[in-house]
């Protein structure tokens, strides 16, 4: 059977896109304050050349103005999940955690090279929804929460991507979201949680101290975990404040996070699957030998 042509990548048609408009890289650089280095690498297709936090905070303060947010406030991303059990499980407990924040009396900067502070109460909030999300249910659950009005929690359809890239931090269920996140160069906590009788089933039958995909990918805990019963309003909120108000944990998550994406960019393969490797590998118990005729004998 013929296959039709090849997809285009984003980044021909982002320069498609440039070139019939007659927009050099140098006007759209002035304009959204992305360095004419990272337009190129877009265009290219060439993600790993591409600084985590690329987006400055003008280009973020567009952004907030697009989706309906205030421009002067930083945003935090809450990711539930893309199955309706993950946003049950994860999204009330998330949006507890807001509430937590907004009593906050923290301040903190959104990077090293920024003067700028910001109360961490004063953040606003946005959750980007998969197309495989029911928006009644997540609409039920910020109804209940009392947030379904609130000017500082916003949702956005299908737009994960720009959501992470736009935001100064994320708060994310445990799953491919926790790469997207590590590719976009953002600051996270990974929350995990399910029903009480699987958490009972599973959890003995799990060979490993970390669940977070991007901490499986790392070989190490570069991103703090909360599974289960931790996975409260007041923990999420403690972990969120305890990082973003010191500038070394920072510094070095985004550091890790870095390392992260390149072991994704190197040794060809999807990151998907280069991911799921590193599940198999480390989830599955070392070999064991059966002592018998076919056994080496100890030296």
């Amino acid at each position: 059977m013929p296959q039709g042509p090849p997809a285009r990548t984003v980044g021909a048609r982002l320069r498609d896109a440039r070139e019939k408009r007659g927009v050099s890289l140098r006007q759209i650089a002035n304009s959204t304050r992305i360095s004419v280095m990272s337009l190129e690498a877009l265009e290219r297709s060439d993600l790993s050349r591409l600084p985590g936090g690329i987006f400055t905070r003008s280009f973020i303060r567009a952004y907030a103005q697009e989706v309906g947010l205030d421009p002067d406030r930083t945003i935090i991303s809450l990711l539930p999940g893309s199955r309706e059990k993950e946003v049950h499980y994860h999204l009330p407990a998330q949006l507890e955690a807001v509430k937590e924040l907004r009593i906050s009396n923290f301040e903190f900067r959104i990077s090293e090279t920024s003067n700028s502070q910001f109360a961490i109460r004063n953040s606003q909030f946005l959750i980007p929804l998969a197309s495989t999300v029911d928006r009644a249910q997540v609409d039920g659950i910020l109804k209940t929460a009392g947030m379904l009005d609130d000017p500082g929690v916003k949702l956005v359809e299908q737009d994960t991507c720009n959501t992470l890239f736009h935001s100064s931090f994320a708060v994310v269920a445990s799953g491919t979201a926790t790469v997207e996140a590590a590719l976009a160069g953002v600051p996270m906590v990974i929350i995990y949680r399910g029903s009480e009788l699987n958490w009972r089933l599973i959890r003995p039958l799990i060979h490993l101290d970390t669940f977070g995909m991007v901490n499986l990918i790392a070989g190490r805990r570069i991103v703090p975990e909360l599974l289960q019963h931790d996975v409260t309003g007041e923990r999420i909120a403690s972990e969120v404040a305890g990082l973003l108000t010191d500038p070394n944990r920072l510094s070095l998550m985004r550091i890790d996070l870095t390392e992260v994406r390149e072991r994704l960019r190197s040794g060809g393969g999807s990151a998907s699957g280069r991911a799921a490797r590193a599940v198999i590998n480390l989830i599955s118990p070392p070999p064991q030998t059966i002592p018998g005729k076919y056994s080496s004998s100890p030296s």
